[in-house]
């Protein structure tokens, strides 16, 4: 008597997570531009007690030079102490969090994503660690190669992703239950958090033009006043000398000449009058019959002369 058959063995539900790794594709992996959100918004978080640290560290600095002092070993010490501080605290921040209960920094919970390893499970603080330092290396790849792997590979990893073997998932994932059957839609403040950062980009880059921009135009305008008050030509513009600019150089060389022959006439008015007041009473030593040395009398009459014919 042949045995009944049993019939096909019951299986898995629609989308379960495997128990060796999660898969490719589909909706479990979170893509470039949601972790991009997140990692803007924790880079924010991070910014601020650095910003107060290191204008802090300005400012003593500014103090000092005002005061006629160096930065001195102490400031120095301390910018030091700050960068070293910005790396770990960057390191503690990122793999407390991604290793912790959550298994996410405060950006990527709330744009609803955790870090696990390829089969969905909680990673431990080394590969954390791990993670964390090998951003360094998905830094130094050109044109920012490495971090947009994160929208191109089947499981969205990024370099550093793959060189720690973790993903970037949905909350909703866990190992063992059905994957989420559609993917969450982008909230629109993480919109707002892609946008800063091309925003912040374009008033850099504009803020940079308009200061170059002042610098070019106060040199061109210091040139064109040092050709005018030296008398030569403007030679800065098209390569012709500026015909404007040599009249108004002439007038005003006119103008000091004409100021320079008033100093002198001023200065020679006295001698003049000394010269008449001589000249006056040698005529009425010569009209009352009072004698003069020759010699003296020519004398004085060719300077008398001499000083007529100058005036």
């Amino acid at each position: 008597m042949q045995a009944a058959n049993p019939g096909p063995a019951p299986s898995a539900p629609a989308g379960a997570v495997a128990s060796g790794q999660l898969p490719e594709g589909g909706i479990v992996h979170a893509g470039f531009w949601r972790r991009f959100a997140a990692y803007t918004l924790d880079s924010f978080i991070l910014m601020v007690p650095m910003l107060l640290i290191f204008g802090l560290l300005v400012y003593m600095s500014f103090r000092a030079a005002m005061s006629g002092e160096g930065p001195g070993g102490l400031i120095i010490l301390l910018y030091f102490l700050a960068y070293i501080g910005a790396i770990v605290g960057s390191w503690l921040y990122f793999a407390k969090f991604e290793s912790g209960a959550n298994q996410a920094t405060p950006g990527k919970r709330i744009m609803g994503l955790k870090v696990t390893d390829i089969s969905g499970e909680r990673i431990r603080f080394g590969r954390a660690t791990g993670r964390f330092f090998g951003k360094i290396v998905t830094g130094i790849i050109p044109f920012g190669i490495g971090w947009m792997l994160a929208g191109w590979t089947g499981r969205k990893q990024a370099l550093h992703d793959m060189m720690a073997s973790t993903c970037v998932v949905f909350r909703e994932v866990s190992p063992g239950k059905p994957l989420p059957t559609a993917r969450p839609p982008m909230p629109w403040y993480g919109w707002v958090l892609n946008g800063l950062p091309i925003l912040c980009m374009v008033i850099m880059m504009a803020s940079y033009t308009w200061l170059i921009g002042s610098i070019i135009g106060a040199a061109s305008t210091q040139m064109q006043d040092s050709s005018m008050s030296s008398g030569l030509p403007d030679m800065s513009g098209s390569g012709m000398p500026d015909m404007g600019g040599m009249s108004d150089s002439t007038s005003m060389n006119s103008g000091v000449d004409a100021q320079e022959q008033e100093t002198v006439r001023n200065g020679l008015t006295p001698v003049f009058m000394e010269a008449s007041m001589m000249q006056s009473e040698i005529a009425g030593v010569v009209d009352g019959g009072g004698e003069c040395p020759t010699e003296e009398r020519s004398s004085s009459n060719a300077w008398i002369e001499s000083i007529q014919l100058a005036g």
